[in-house]
Protein backbone atom coordinates (compact mmCIF):
# COMPACT_ATOMS: atom_id res chain seq x y z
CA UNK A 1 0.00 0.00 0.00
CA UNK A 2 2.79 2.41 0.79
CA UNK A 3 4.33 1.92 -2.65
CA UNK A 4 1.18 3.29 -4.32
CA UNK A 5 1.20 6.30 -2.03
CA UNK A 6 4.90 6.95 -2.66
CA UNK A 7 4.50 6.72 -6.45
CA UNK A 8 1.95 9.55 -6.47
CA UNK A 9 4.42 12.14 -5.12
CA UNK A 10 5.10 15.17 -7.30
CA UNK A 11 8.68 16.13 -7.99
CA UNK A 12 9.75 19.22 -6.02
CA UNK A 13 9.86 22.67 -7.55
CA UNK A 14 11.52 25.90 -6.53
CA UNK A 15 9.23 28.57 -7.86
CA UNK A 16 8.44 27.43 -11.39
CA UNK A 17 11.68 25.45 -11.85
CA UNK A 18 11.73 21.67 -11.37
CA UNK A 19 14.56 20.86 -8.96
CA UNK A 20 15.90 17.77 -10.73
CA UNK A 21 15.98 19.36 -14.18
CA UNK A 22 17.58 22.51 -12.83
CA UNK A 23 20.27 20.54 -10.99
CA UNK A 24 21.03 18.54 -14.14
CA UNK A 25 21.25 21.72 -16.23
CA UNK A 26 23.45 23.53 -13.69
CA UNK A 27 25.69 20.46 -13.41
CA UNK A 28 26.18 20.31 -17.18
CA UNK A 29 26.95 24.05 -17.28
CA UNK A 30 29.38 23.58 -14.37
CA UNK A 31 31.11 20.73 -16.19
CA UNK A 32 31.47 22.87 -19.32
CA UNK A 33 32.80 25.80 -17.28
CA UNK A 34 35.28 23.56 -15.47
CA UNK A 35 36.51 22.15 -18.78
CA UNK A 36 37.01 25.66 -20.14
CA UNK A 37 38.92 26.85 -17.06
CA UNK A 38 41.64 24.15 -17.20
CA UNK A 39 43.38 24.83 -13.90
CA UNK A 40 43.83 22.96 -10.61
CA UNK A 41 40.54 24.20 -9.15
CA UNK A 42 38.65 23.08 -12.24
CA UNK A 43 39.46 19.44 -11.42
CA UNK A 44 37.54 19.85 -8.16
CA UNK A 45 34.69 21.48 -10.09
CA UNK A 46 34.67 18.62 -12.59
CA UNK A 47 34.43 16.09 -9.78
CA UNK A 48 31.76 18.00 -7.87
CA UNK A 49 29.54 18.73 -10.85
CA UNK A 50 30.01 15.20 -12.17
CA UNK A 51 28.89 13.71 -8.87
CA UNK A 52 25.96 16.16 -8.70
CA UNK A 53 24.92 15.23 -12.25
CA UNK A 54 25.04 11.51 -11.51
CA UNK A 55 23.23 11.91 -8.20
CA UNK A 56 20.41 13.99 -9.62
CA UNK A 57 20.04 11.94 -12.80
CA UNK A 58 19.92 8.57 -11.05
CA UNK A 59 18.15 9.78 -7.86
CA UNK A 60 21.16 8.65 -5.81
CA UNK A 61 20.76 9.90 -2.25
CA UNK A 62 24.33 9.06 -1.18
CA UNK A 63 25.89 11.13 -3.98
CA UNK A 64 23.52 14.01 -3.33
CA UNK A 65 24.38 13.86 0.38
CA UNK A 66 28.08 14.29 -0.42
CA UNK A 67 27.31 17.17 -2.80
CA UNK A 68 25.13 18.87 -0.19
CA UNK A 69 27.90 18.73 2.40
CA UNK A 70 30.46 20.08 -0.07
CA UNK A 71 28.12 22.93 -1.06
CA UNK A 72 27.62 23.96 2.58
CA UNK A 73 31.39 23.88 3.07
CA UNK A 74 31.92 26.02 -0.03
CA UNK A 75 29.26 28.47 1.12
CA UNK A 76 30.97 28.93 4.47
CA UNK A 77 34.41 29.14 2.90
CA UNK A 78 33.28 31.79 0.40
CA UNK A 79 31.75 33.91 3.16
CA UNK A 80 34.85 33.65 5.36
CA UNK A 81 37.20 34.56 2.49
CA UNK A 82 34.96 37.45 1.41
CA UNK A 83 34.88 38.90 4.93
CA UNK A 84 38.65 38.48 5.24
CA UNK A 85 39.21 40.27 1.93
CA UNK A 86 36.94 43.10 2.97
CA UNK A 87 38.76 43.53 6.27
CA UNK A 88 42.26 43.19 4.78
CA UNK A 89 42.10 45.92 2.13
CA UNK A 90 38.65 47.28 1.28
CA UNK A 91 39.52 49.39 -1.76
CA UNK A 92 41.39 46.86 -3.91
CA UNK A 93 39.57 43.68 -2.94
CA UNK A 94 35.96 44.86 -3.11
CA UNK A 95 35.18 43.24 -6.53
CA UNK A 96 36.72 39.94 -5.46
CA UNK A 97 34.81 39.98 -2.16
CA UNK A 98 31.54 40.71 -3.96
CA UNK A 99 32.27 37.83 -6.34
CA UNK A 100 32.88 35.51 -3.39
CA UNK A 101 29.55 36.52 -1.83
CA UNK A 102 27.76 35.86 -5.12
CA UNK A 103 29.49 32.48 -5.29
CA UNK A 104 28.29 31.73 -1.75
CA UNK A 105 24.73 32.57 -2.78
CA UNK A 106 24.93 30.19 -5.77
CA UNK A 107 26.43 27.43 -3.62
CA UNK A 108 23.64 27.83 -1.07
CA UNK A 109 21.07 27.70 -3.89
CA UNK A 110 22.57 24.41 -5.04
CA UNK A 111 22.38 23.13 -1.46
CA UNK A 112 18.68 24.01 -1.16
CA UNK A 113 17.86 22.21 -4.41
CA UNK A 114 19.89 19.15 -3.36
CA UNK A 115 18.13 19.10 0.00
CA UNK A 116 14.67 19.21 -1.62
CA UNK A 117 15.56 16.45 -4.07
CA UNK A 118 16.91 14.30 -1.21
CA UNK A 119 13.67 14.82 0.74
CA UNK A 120 11.72 13.74 -2.35
CA UNK A 121 13.88 10.63 -2.77
CA UNK A 122 13.41 9.71 0.91
CA UNK A 123 9.64 10.15 0.65
CA UNK A 124 9.49 8.17 -2.58
CA UNK A 125 11.58 5.27 -1.26
CA UNK A 126 9.67 5.06 2.02
CA UNK A 127 11.14 4.39 5.44
CA UNK A 128 14.60 2.89 5.58
CA UNK A 129 14.84 -0.75 6.61
CA UNK A 130 18.30 -0.28 8.11
CA UNK A 131 17.92 0.37 11.86
CA UNK A 132 21.19 2.33 11.98
CA UNK A 133 20.07 4.98 9.46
Amino acid sequence: MSSTINQNLEEPDIGCLPVRGTLITLSILGLIGSCLALNAVSVIGLALFGVMLAGSYYYNDALLNVCGKVMIFLTGLSIVVAVYLLLADFTEMLPVAIGMLISAAFDYGHYVMIKRLREYIAAKNGPSEDPLV
